[in-house]
């Protein structure tokens, strides 16, 4: 469902690392951390995504946060705060 991967764009040869999180409402709070912490990133759905989102309101599509490498480490430390925190609030119900 979710993870961290590199990317390497084409003649700029900016690192980037990117994670795919398929739950909509996940993602959503997710980008509004990163923006909340000035952290600039990139939300894209590969292929058909996109189009998909819209016909089915994102049940269907997977998002992908595209990160900075420079960002790479804060973004982590985010992330893993945030899904650690959601992880052990569903242990205690």
């Amino acid at each position: 469902m979710k993870f961290w991967g590199k990317r390497e764009e084409k003649g700029t040869q900016k690192k980037q690392r990117s994670i795919h999180i398929s739950d909509l409402v996940a993602s959503s709070i997710f980008q509004e951390i990163l923006k909340d912490n000035q952290i600039p990133f990139i939300c894209r759905q590969p292929g058909a995504g996109g189009y998909i989102k819209i016909v089915t309101g994102g049940l269907l599509t997977t998002d992908e946060i595209v990160v900075d490498e420079s960002n790479y480490d804060a973004a982590m430390e985010l992330y893993h705060a945030y899904f650690e925190t959601e992880t052990a609030e569903d242990d205690e119900e």
